[in-house]
């Protein structure tokens, strides 16, 4: 037999069991169809949690002073640790050779009172002194956490 033969066989085979054929290519296509629409949906999820955690910060890490609880634990007393200073951060900054966007911050006061004029805030705000790319590293928008603005106290 010869391949033009075995096209002609083919052909006869189809025809004699139409019904068989079409549903097996029914289900060849819809199998590939599921395949691809997983796959860009797996694709999809996949960019989204990582977009996601990204905005979460936990493509970032913070630098911190030790606490200083000055307490003491069976009569002996905690050791003290200096506070990081700007000088020093700044420092480490200048040898940080990766090209990353760096931030600075540091918490001012935990439980502050703003006042304008006549009028005034809550007690219990927090003040973060920050830089620039603050914001951006951490995921924030300004106008989306906004609760209120100097001109409106």
């Amino acid at each position: 037999m010869n391949l033009l033969e075995n096209i002609k066989e083919g052909l006869r085979s189809v025809q004699a069991n139409m019904l068989r054929s079409v549903l097996t290519a029914l289900i060849v296509a819809i199998g590939i169809t599921s395949l691809v629409g997983i796959f860009t949906a797996i694709d999809g999820i996949e960019s989204t949690v990582a977009s996601s955690f990204a905005s979460l910060g936990v493509n970032t890490f913070d630098i911190k002073s030790k606490v200083n609880r000055r307490g003491n634990k069976d009569g002996v007393m905690d050791k003290t640790y200096p506070s990081l200073q700007l000088n020093e951060a700044l420092s480490f900054i200048k040898q940080f050779n990766v090209p990353t966007t760096i931030s600075l911050s540091a918490q001012v006061s935990f439980a502050a009172e703003i006042k304008r004029l006549s009028k005034k805030t809550n007690p219990n705000v927090a003040i973060l002194g920050t830089n620039a790319d603050y914001m951006a590293i951490k995921g924030l928008d300004f106008a989306a956490g906004r609760n209120f603005s100097m001109m409106e106290l």
